[in-house]
């Protein structure tokens, strides 16, 4: 009875829904509390065809909030900066840093140095922030280039499976009958 407890704990924070847009699957994860370093290294773990999720248009950054739908909080994305003072912020990817959609006073130079997308409540937009820690972040953002992701022959990669949301799957199942619709209608 204690392990399901926990496994029931466990499982409770985390899961996971995705979509597809322009050649890209996006999945959020839910994760509360989880660092910026932890996401990154949670999605490393997957292989090197994921990634935090990188927006360099305003096109891409509304089919990502639509896509969050009415979800609330912060979730993580690929944005960082090496140096707070100076405001340089990069993409883990590597891609140009060109396209922004700060929130009102954001960056502020001294919440943070890794890039969230969030909002409050459904009525307020999805708008950027600079963070530092996992305080008030609800997940994280993935994406992926779907098809052939290596340029030599090495076919499609498989879509992994978080291993808090495959221990919520689990769970459920034990429970019998208990519905993981409220996450997916969020997405």
């Amino acid at each position: 009875m204690v392990v399901l407890a926990f496994l029931l704990g466990l499982g409770s924070a985390a899961g996971a829904c995705s979509t597809t847009f322009d050649q890209e699957e996006y999945m959020v994860v839910f994760q509360r509390g989880i660092t910026w370093q932890a996401g990154k290294s949670e999605v490393a773990s997957w292989g090197n065809s994921w990634q935090l999720t990188v927006i360099t248009s305003k096109r891409q950054e509304r089919y990502v909030e639509k896509f969050l739908g009415g979800l609330k909080g912060e979730f993580w994305l690929g944005g960082y900066q090496n140096d707070t003072k100076k405001q340089k912020w990069h993409w883990t990817s590597g891609e140009d840093w060109k396209y922004t959609d700060w929130a009102k006073g954001e960056p502020d130079r001294k919440s943070g140095k890794y890039l969230a997308i969030g909002r409050n409540n459904s009525r307020n937009p999805w708008m950027w922030y600079d963070e530092d820690n996992g305080r008030g972040i609800s997940g994280f953002l993935v994406e992926r280039h779907l098809g052939n992701p290596d340029p030599h022959g090495g076919g499609p990669v498989p879509v992994p499976i978080p291993s808090a949301a495959l221990l919520l799957g689990s769970v459920m199942a034990m429970m019998g009958g208990f519905s993981f619709a409220r996450k997916k209608e969020a997405c």
